[in-house]
């Protein structure tokens, strides 16, 4: 089978973090897209799809390259991985193939996929938003995805956590305001009445999760699959606004 489409494909885009007294005031950030099929006629034969976009580190040195390798971790799954992204992105599919490949556990019995994809938000002064959204199928009922996120800060090339954000009170309220607002979602009466929608036998230990994304007025929590509900409830999101958040330092995204 011939490749569908075409090669790596690298393009530039530009994203403007606006700040009177910052040094940082341009994020540059650059792409990589691929889609390619791929045949394998003894294991598995797939379809491979990509757009990773990263931080191209510019005038804000070992911090922009911190968080850029964070970002090619993150997105491509290598860790301890020292090189470019374009480099990443070949490592990546090579370790496909090998994985894959010439397994005859799967053969041509069924047809896979492996699909990812990233987006980047600036927040406040100098905060990155970073989500990457992955899907694979490698046989078996059913495919699976993940959301993961991190929010870098380009003052240190550090990701924040949640203790960066709230204080301890802040924390205790915050597990109280994700159950009310799953309540609220799901239109059930009660955090218990939540497992007739597939969470798991006691919703009352869903705590705040360390895979959340800011954006310009609110966080969101990311449960992805199995984490604390079924398959078929799907990847569960929660956001609140800042204005609702106890002990929440808005410093951070202002």
């Amino acid at each position: 089978m011939k490749q569908l489409l075409f090669p790596v494909l690298l393009f530039t885009m530009s994203c403007t973090f606006f700040s009177c007294n910052s040094p940082m005031e341009t994020a540059k950030f650059e792409t990589i897209s691929v889609e390619k099929n791929i045949d394998n006629p003894n294991g598995l034969s797939y379809d491979l799809k990509y757009d990773f976009t990263y931080l191209a580190p510019e005038g804000n040195g070992a911090v922009d390259e911190a968080i850029l390798d964070s970002m090619i971790q993150l997105f491509f799954g290598l860790s301890d991985f020292e090189g470019t992204p374009q480099e990443a992105a070949a490592q990546y599919e090579q370790n496909l193939q090998t994985e894959y490949g010439n397994d005859t556990i799967f053969g041509n019995r069924w047809k896979g996929y492996f699909y990812s994809s990233s987006q980047v938000e600036p927040v406040g002064k100098h905060l990155i938003a970073y989500t990457v959204d992955k899907a694979e199928y490698v046989g078996g009922a059913h495919g699976m995805r993940w959301i993961l996120a991190r929010n870098y800060d380009r003052l240190n090339g550090e990701s924040l956590s949640l203790d960066d954000l709230f204080d301890a009170e802040g924390r205790t309220a915050l597990t109280e305001q994700i159950q009310n607002r799953l309540v609220e979602q799901y239109n059930v009466p009660s955090i218990d009445s939540l497992t007739q929608c597939g969470f798991f036998p006691s919703p009352r230990t869903i705590v705040p999760t360390e895979n959340f994304s800011l954006s310009a007025d609110s966080i969101t929590f990311i449960y992805n699959l199995y984490e604390i509900a079924c398959y078929a409830t799907g990847i569960v999101q929660v956001s609140l606004s800042y204005d609702e958040l106890k002990g929440f330092n808005r410093y951070l995204t202002e």
